[in-house]
């Protein structure tokens, strides 16, 4: 599935321990009887005889108890051995005398008892052993006779009608491209899911463009969108460039934003990718050498800090109308149940994370004089090699899940946390990694009892040694800087103007890591933090050629000019964020919307401090006095900044610029078109999580249409599309009696 966000100003049990070999004798030879048991009942029935304890069974020929058992079992495994029974005795300690244990099952291959072990089973442990070792000693006997498995007989008989109607009742599999629109009323943003369009072509961009063309022109809305949120695959470029002749208020790229938790998400995957070892790829298939690349603006790209102005982008390759479909590789590793991603994102990820960490060994060294020895390589690599597959295993092993759960009981007084067990990683999401962290440091006593425990020798390769818990610590404290960000940008109510100015921060503190003057990181994490500027550098940049980031800062009454400024940008690109503005408030017409609602957002969850999460001086929010808006772009500009307390006290941001918008400011249409532009898509992503929950997990007989009628519904239903449930019953008694105009699926 793909994703757009289209923004428009209108508005267990423990371990058994096997039984010693007992002397052949003391199987074959049955002990006196107890003087305790009943003689035989030779009219039993076989389930009756079946359900009789060790003691009260052994009476009967041990040949009938065998027929009793497969008499009630119903598994077809049982066919490929002769099952027996036999006694169990051993001597007693003090006497020597053999004395009754238990009845076993045998179970003898039919095929080749001559290579095929005889298994046995304790009889009344049926039900805690299963079938499992018996099927696995089935296939490495079939195998190694060259036997496959016979096809079993359909327990109904074949016919047509019944075959097509398993057809029609299969699970839904299909290709979307989700839509959600963004709007404004007054100071409050709205967000819905506005369709989700099936795709059936390859997906290049050309393609996407006129689907999505088609929706927003059924929609009526093709004249009010302002700006695209997007990924970086290449595609989108392709996308964008397309879009742009029927848009009247889309400037095509200079339109465009990134999904900013994307990019955290990257930069976070580059600071880790030191200490995971490279996953390896079962398949490659692959229509293009690049899945990423440049966004390609029509305008020239306002540089960096450090940088001049460019007027092209080389660290990419460029895109092309005939941007093919990408099948990409699947990723070993998922620790959770399976879950559905983009996998041409995927793709891109991996290279960028692969290319930049190249990049910044490469930097370390030869700039920094930072050598990292193949020890501390190994030792960073294998760390969370080692800790996910332990919580891989403790999270498949239901036996030793439970056993876990006692050992952490029992060590309950060391504990000062609320886990029960170390989460597992969701390879999709960084933060999986953190929380996985956090949770093996705080139960670190029960995981080094358990990986220090003989019964559990088969778990020892997943040890830490005492460097690696120091090193999972660090990653822990530094990891903090990217959850920060993360949680803004992935709030529903987060604010575009302050992409830059977080972004800034958090290349701030990378280089606080980076250069690392108390000389407390591991050499692993220096190079991570290098590598995760690297990636933020990237795509910076790419953010760079959107008008709609510099424009959003310059709309913040608490930033104007005055933050470029402050954070070293060049005073001559000023004029030019002023020109677009100037350009923007030149075209829209002076009709105004006069509603205003307040909106108060708190801000997101404040991350544990650590020594990394300082802020550059320049970065603090100015503290001048209060000011007005003024209704030019000049005035606005060149007058001081707002005091950041004092736009809070109206209400927020958006709250600023209705009052002004009230007052008859152009300016404050221009401001909150921009400022209510989405960081990112999240709002796509979890229209995409209800998705498959509805589909993959709940009604798998659900047609398309009716697919892209629940979720477009589900999601119109009260937001001002479809206030009132009422509506939802006039549009089905209005559409009783009528036949429905056929999707184009």
């Amino acid at each position: 599935m793909r994703s757009a966000s289209i923004c428009w100003p209108y508005r267990p049990s423990q371990q058994v321990t096997p039984l010693p070999e007992m002397e052949l004798a003391n199987l074959t030879t049955a002990p006196p009887l107890h003087p305790a048991v009943p003689p035989p009942y030779p009219g039993i029935k076989p389930a009756d005889l079946y359900h009789l304890s060790d003691h009260e069974a052994r009476v009967y020929p041990l040949e009938l108890v065998a027929a009793a058992a497969l008499s009630v079992w119903t598994s077809p495994v049982y066919d490929h051995f002769h099952v027996g029974c036999r006694s169990v005795s051993a001597p007693d300690p003090i006497t020597g005398v053999p004395t009754f244990r238990h009845l076993e099952y045998t179970f003898t291959c039919k095929h080749d008892p001559e290579h095929c072990r005889m298994k046995t089973r304790k009889r009344k442990a049926t039900a805690s052993y299963g079938t499992k070792n018996l099927k696995e000693a089935v296939q490495r006997c079939n195998g190694r006779r060259g036997v496959t498995e016979a096809p079993q007989e359909a327990p109904v008989p074949f016919s047509q009608s019944r075959f097509r109607a398993y057809l029609l009742v299969c699970p839904l599999s299909a290709s979307f491209l989700g839509i959600v629109a963004i709007w404004r009323e007054g100071a409050t943003i709205w967000r819905t899911v506005l369709d989700f369009i099936h795709l059936t072509e390859s997906h290049s961009g050309q393609y996407l463009a006129d689907r999505t063309i088609e929706c927003l022109t059924r929609y009526r809305v093709i004249n009010q969108i302002e700006t695209i949120c997007l990924d970086n695959a290449s595609n989108n470029n392709t996308l964008v460039r397309s879009l742009e002749p029927h848009l009247p208020s889309f400037y095509g790229p200079a339109s465009r934003t990134n999904c900013s938790a994307h990019v955290v998400n990257l930069v976070a995957r580059a600071f880790m990718s030191p200490c995971n070892r490279p996953k390896a790829k079962r398949r490659r298939t692959a229509g293009s050498g690049r899945l990423g690349g440049p966004r390609g603006r029509p305008t020239e790209q306002l540089s960096s800090p450090s940088g001049s102005l460019a007027t092209e982008q080389t660290d990419e390759l460029p895109s092309t109308s005939e941007d093919p479909e990408v099948v990409v590789d699947e990723i070993d590793g998922m620790l959770q149940p399976p879950v559905e991603v983009d996998e041409g994102k995927e793709q891109h990820d991996a290279e960028v994370v692969q290319e930049s960490v190249l990049e910044a060994m490469n930097t370390m060294r030869t700039k920094y004089g930072l050598l990292i020895t193949d020890a501390q390589t190994e030792e960073a690599r294998s760390l969370y090699t080692k800790v996910n597959g332990f919580v891989a295993h403790l999270h498949k092993s239901t036996t030793d899940y439970v056993a876990f759960a006692e050992i952490r009981k029992r060590c309950q007084d060391s504990i000062h946390s609320n886990f029960e067990i170390p989460s597992a990683v969701n390879t999709t999401r960084w933060n999986s990694e953190l929380r996985c962290s956090e949770s093996y440091l705080a139960l670190r006593t029960p995981i080094e009892v358990m990986l220090t425990d003989t019964r559990y020798r088969s778990l020892w390769k997943y040890r830490l040694t005492t460097s690696q818990w120091e090193l999972l610590e660090l990653m822990r404290e530094c990891l903090q800087v990217f959850n920060e960000v993360t949680l803004l940008f992935s709030q529903k109510d987060a604010n575009i103007h302050e992409v830059f100015p977080v972004f800034n921060t958090l290349r701030f503190r990378l280089r606080l890591m980076r250069d690392d003057t108390d000389n407390v990181l591991h050499p692993a994490l220096r190079i991570g933090a290098q590598a995760a500027l690297n990636t933020l550098e990237k795509y910076v940049k790419i953010m760079e050629g959107s008008e709609i980031y510099w424009m959003a800062t310059a709309l913040c009454p608490w930033y104007k000019f005055s933050w470029f400024i402050e954070n070293g940008y060049d005073p001559s690109l000023l004029p030019r964020i002023s020109g677009w503005i100037e350009r923007r408030v030149a075209k829209i017409a002076p009709a105004a919307n006069n509603s205003s609602q307040a909106s108060t957002s708190g801000g997101p969850a404040l991350a544990p401090i650590s020594r990394w999460m300082s802020r550059p001086p320049q970065a603090s929010p100015a503290s001048h006095s209060n000011s007005q808006a003024a209704g030019s772009v000049a005035a606005y500009l060149s007058a001081p900044v707002v005091n950041k307390q004092a736009v809070d006290r109206m209400g927020g941001i958006l709250n600023y610029w209705v009052r002004e918008q009230d007052r008859g400011s152009l300016l404050a249409r221009v401001a909150l078109n921009i400022l209510t532009a989405p960081p990112s898509s999240v709002d796509a992503e979890r229209a995409f999580s209800v998705g498959r929950m509805a589909v993959n997990y709940r009604q798998h007989r659900m047609s398309l249409s009716t697919f892209r009628a629940k979720m477009a519904l589900g999601s119109w239903y009260g937001t001002p599309l479809l206030s009132d449930i009422d509506e939802v019953e006039d549009i089905l008694n209005d559409s009783e009696g009528s036949e429905p105009s056929p999707l184009n699926l």
